[in-house]
């Protein structure tokens, strides 16, 4: 129990990191443009089915246009999706010393109460009084499995990179197991025993790709599946474009 708590403990850490380090790489370049906008990231999560697990989503605004401000949120769904339980866990304000920039980090629990795969790209916020706003939140795979006890996930320390194009891992596995393939995307797969290395992706044109794959193991003659790291490739250090991006497509305009 004690090296659980460590572990979320570790997780909560590292999703207020992915943040901050967003932000250095984005308020100086923002415009004087009022509507916020959420910054974008292409995601592919794999998780253990009806067990929460949390995501840091990051917001950028220099007025409360259309900001789902999170001490309002009473709800948050996944549109079509309305069966999955999402609850605000936590959020943190930052600025960079000019009034009118701002940034809120927020992180946002997701649990899938059936095992599948589930494809969104907007989130809905509810505020206590009914009013809802919908933001585009990037392109999002979420993969609910059914893990066994003990296999739920195969940790490591990478947390966040600077390179949006690849995926790099190293996986903790349990004595006696090998492993056996790497699924990090839809219909993506690397077969391959090498505990640790790095992974081509493919050019979604999302500044941050967020990446926890599933793997395949196998003990014996047991082939078992669960869940690897979570990095956030790309999320350190991104650019004046990555911004104008993210804008233009959160508002359907061109990024100048």
């Amino acid at each position: 129990m004690k090296a659980l708590r460590n572990l979320r403990k570790g997780q909560k850490i590292l999703l207020a990191a992915v943040s901050a380090c967003v932000l250095c790489g984005l308020l100086y370049f923002l415009s004087n443009r009022d509507t916020g906008f959420f910054i974008w990231m292409d995601g592919y999560i794999t998780c253990p089915v009806d067990t929460e697990y949390e995501v840091a989503f990051t917001y950028y605004y220099q007025s409360r246009k259309g900001f789902p401000v999170p001490e309002h949120i009473a709800e948050i769904q996944i549109p079509g999706y309305e069966d999955v339980q999402c609850s605000l866990e936590s959020y943190n304000y930052w600025g960079n010393g000019l009034v009118e920039y701002r940034h809120c980090g927020y992180t946002i629990a997701f649990q899938f109460p059936e095992a599948g795969e589930y494809t969104f790209h907007t989130l809905k916020f509810i505020d206590k009084n009914g009013n809802e706003l919908i933001h585009d939140v990037g392109n999002w795979t979420f993969v609910a499995i059914k893990t066994v006890p003990g296999y739920e996930t195969m940790y490591s320390g990478t947390g966040g990179t600077s390179n949006n194009e690849e995926y790099p891992y190293e996986f903790n596995l349990p004595e006696g197991a090998e492993l056996v393939s790497i699924n990090y995307g839809p219909g993506q797969t690397l077969e391959t025993s090498e505990n640790g290395g790095r992974i081509a992706l493919d050019a979604s044109g999302a500044p941050v790709n967020v990446i926890r794959p599933k793997l395949t193991i196998k003990i014996g003659e047991r082939y078992i599946e669960t869940c690897g790291s979570i990095c956030y490739c790309g999320a350190v250090g991104v650019s004046k474009e990555d911004v104008e991006l993210s804008r233009a497509r959160a508002l359907g305009e061109s990024p100048e």
